[in-house]
């Protein structure tokens, strides 16, 4: 059986349903948020997100890019993904490389560089 490293990732809110379909099939997503709600789970325990990566979950987090210069818990991502006209880019990748872009439906771990 194939293993899939925990992480958050952040992406744009404004995909289609079924590119946001395709990316949690694809990357094994198994935890969706809003920014919102992210935030407020941040707020309400400092360790949340050590506590979601440590019982092996991949949490996609939902949010707006406008708010990149006021929110702090951007930090706190391992991945950060850009969707736009069915490519993806890494503008952001604490576990592999960043500065890729890839087609939607070529977003994989293995593609994202971790294994």
């Amino acid at each position: 059986m194939t293993t899939f490293p925990s992480a958050i990732i952040i992406i744009n809110d404004d995909i289609s349903a079924s590119v946001k379909t395709n990316i949690i099939r694809q990357l094994h997503i198994d935890l969706i948020q809003d920014g919102y709600t992210f935030d407020s789970n941040v707020l309400a325990n400092a360790d949340y997100t050590t506590d979601t990566k440590n019982q092996g979950h991949r949490l996609m987090i939902m949010r707006t890019f406008s708010d990149r210069e006021d929110v702090d818990t951007w930090d706190l991502a391992d991945i950060v993904l850009f969707v736009k006209n069915g490519m993806a880019a890494v503008e952001k990748n604490k576990l592999g490389p960043h500065d890729l872009t890839l087609p939607v439906l070529k977003l994989y771990w293995g593609a994202l560089g971790i294994y």
